[in-house]
């Protein structure tokens, strides 16, 4: 029986949401605390590898999930 790989797709598609919307959340940050920015800044760039090394790890992620 194969077991679906459920979690890193759904972790994925939140993952890629939140970095889609990294810059509208680094300039409302900003507005708050310039020096927040900077660290969310860094957070969003490691988020982005986060992605990358699931996508390579799960390559059915990125299939249908009947595949």
């Amino acid at each position: 029986m194969k077991v679906p790989v459920v979690i890193p797709v759904v972790g994925e598609v939140a993952l890629k949401k939140a970095q889609a919307v990294s810059s509208t959340i680094e300039a409302v940050t900003a507005l708050v605390s310039p020096q927040a920015a900077n660290i969310e800044r860094a957070g969003f760039a490691v988020l982005g590898v986060v992605i990358n090394a699931i996508e390579d790890s799960f390559p059915t992620s990125r299939a249908s999930p009947s595949g």
